[in-house]
C-alpha cells in the first residue's frame, strides 16, 4: 500500500512540473505531424488504384451525406478486389473511401423517395458488402471511388445487426417530428439527411458548426444528467460506473469520430483516476487524451475534427481561464465563464480556419453564449422524449410539437447571427 502511495505522490510531482510550454510543444509537434499526414494514403494494394473493378469488405463508419446531397460517403475496409478483366483477387491493407449514390443509401430511410427499392441494401457501419466500384479521379492516387452497384452481404457480427437496426428505428421515429426530429437525429447520431441545407449553412455561418458535430458537449450533458438523476439513488461511485456506461453505450450508437473519441478517452482517463486517487488537472486529462488518442487511431491526426476539437479544448483551459477574472468584475461570474470560453475556443482555432476555409467567423463567440444553453436543453428535452414516446407512444406528437417550438428558436437565432458577414483571407 505504501508503494501505491509513493507511487500516486511522484505522478502528481510530475505532472505539477509540466508547465504550460510542455504542452504547447506537445501540440505543435503533432498539429504538424497531422497537417504532413493530410495528403497520404492509408490504402495499399498490389494494383493501381484506377484498375480497381469490385471490392469486397466491411463498412468502417456511418454514411454521411456530402454537401452535394447527391452522395453519402464513408470509409470502407476491403478485404479482396477485384480488376474487371481478371478473375484473380488481390488482397489490400487499409481504407478507402465510397461514395454511394443516395438512391442506394436511402433505401430503408423513412420519407425518401426510394424506400421501396432494393430492400437487401443495408449501408451502415459494421454491415458487408461486396461493391462494384471506380476511382473518382484516375489522375491521381487517392482512394476516393463511386460506388456504381452494391450488394449487401450482412454483417460484421450480431452487435453491429442490433446497432443498424436501432439505428434506423430511431431515424423513424425522428422523421414523425419533422425538423426538429433532423437536428436531434444530427445531434445524436450524426445523421444529418434531415437536417435542411438552410440550418446548416446558418449554423456554420454563425461560426456553430461545432455543435451540429459530435464532441465533448453531448458526452458531458449525458454525464451530467446521469449524476442529477442517479447520486441520490446509488451514491457516486455505482454512478460513476453507471456514467461511464452510458457514455460507451452512446458512442457505440453515434459511430467512432475524432471529436467524440477525445471525450471518450477523456471520461475514461477521469473514471480510472478517480479510481487509484489519482489528482489530475484537466488540461493534464487533455493532453493524456491526446497522446492515447494518437497511438490508438494515428489517422486521427490528420482529421479537421481533431485538430479543432483538441486546440478549441486547449485555448478553453489556457487563454479562456486567464480571460474570464477580468470579465468576471464587468459581466458576473456564469456570463463571464461562457464568454470567455468562446473566445479562447475561436482565438486558437483561428489560424488552422484561415488556413483550411480561408475565412473566419468571430460572430461565433456570441453565438455560441446564446445558442448552446438552447442546443443544451432542446437535447436534453429530446432524450426524455425519446424515453417517454418508447412506453408512451401517444405521446409522440405533443412532445414532438414542443420540440418543434424550441427548433424553429434555434433556427431563427441562429440565421440573426450569420447575418454578420465573415472575415474572408
Amino acid at each position: 500500500m505504501e508503494v501505491v502511495r509513493n507511487l500516486q505522490k511522484k505522478l502528481n510531482e510530475f505532472l505539477s512540473n509540466f508547465t504550460l510550454v510542455n504542452y504547447i510543444a506537445i501540440f505543435s509537434i503533432v498539429l504538424i505531424y497531422g497537417f504532413s499526414l493530410k495528403n497520404v494514403s492509408s490504402f495499399s494494394c498490389l494494383i493501381e488504384n484506377h484498375k480497381i473493378y469490385s471490392a469486397q469488405g466491411l463498412v468502417a463508419s456511418n454514411p454521411v451525406i456530402t454537401s452535394s446531397g447527391k452522395y453519402y460517403k464513408c470509409d470502407f475496409k476491403p478485404n479482396l478486389i477485384k480488376t474487371k478483366n481478371d478473375l484473380s483477387t488481390f488482397s489490400t491493407n487499409g481504407k478507402i473511401t465510397l461514395l454511394f449514390p443516395k438512391e442506394i443509401i436511402e433505401t430503408h430511410y423513412p420519407g425518401k423517395l426510394y424506400s421501396t427499392i432494393g430492400e437487401s441494401i443495408f449501408v451502415e457501419e459494421g454491415s458487408i458488402l461486396n461493391v462494384q466500384i471506380e476511382q473518382l479521379n484516375k489522375k491521381t492516387d487517392e482512394s476516393f471511388f463511386i460506388v456504381k452497384k452494391a450488394e449487401f452481404l450482412g454483417w460484421k457480427n450480431f452487435l453491429s445487426k442490433i446497432r443498424g437496426f436501432f439505428r434506423l428505428q430511431f431515424k423513424r421515429l425522428m422523421y414523425m417530428w419533422g425538423n426538429a426530429g433532423g437536428l436531434l437525429l444530427a445531434l445524436l447520431s450524426s445523421s444529418k439527411e434531415y437536417t435542411s441545407f438552410e440550418f446548416s449553412n446558418a449554423f456554420r455561418l454563425a461560426g456553430l458548426s461545432h455543435i451540429l458535430a459530435l464532441s465533448g458537449m453531448h458526452v458531458s450533458i449525458f454525464s451530467t444528467l446521469t449524476e442529477k438523476s442517479f447520486f441520490k439513488i446509488l451514491g457516486k461511485n455505482k454512478t460513476n460506473f453507471l456514467s461511464l456506461i452510458i457514455v460507451l453505450l452512446f458512442v457505440w450508437f453515434a459511430g467512432i469520430a475524432p471529436s467524440l473519441t477525445r471525450a471518450m478517452i477523456s471520461t475514461i482517463i477521469i473514471f480510472i483516476t478517480a479510481k487509484v486517487n489519482l489528482k489530475l488537472k484537466i488540461l493534464d486529462i487533455l493532453c493524456l487524451s491526446f497522446l492515447i488518442q494518437l497511438s490508438l487511431y494515428p489517422q486521427d491526426s490528420s482529421s479537421i475534427s481533431f485538430i479543432l476539437s483538441y486546440l478549441a479544448l486547449f485555448g478553453i483551459l489556457t487563454l479562456g481561464t486567464y480571460i474570464k477574472p477580468f470579465l468576471t468584475n464587468f459581466l458576473g461570474t456564469t456570463l463571464s465563464s461562457s464568454l470567455s470560453s468562446s473566445i479562447g475556443a475561436v482565438l486558437v482555432t483561428i489560424p488552422v480556419c484561415a488556413v483550411i476555409w480561408g475565412y473566419i467567423t468571430p460572430i461565433g463567440i456570441i453565438s455560441t453564449i446564446f445558442i448552446s444553453p438552447l442546443v443544451t436543453f432542446f437535447l436534453i428535452f429530446g432524450l426524455i422524449s425519446v424515453i417517454i414516446c418508447l412506453i408512451f407512444p401517444f405521446f409522440t406528437y405533443p412532445l414532438g410539437t414542443i420540440l418543434q417550438i424550441v427548433y424553429y428558436l434555434i433556427d431563427n437565432v441562429a440565421t440573426l447571427f450569420a447575418k454578420v458577414p465573415p472575415i474572408i483571407f
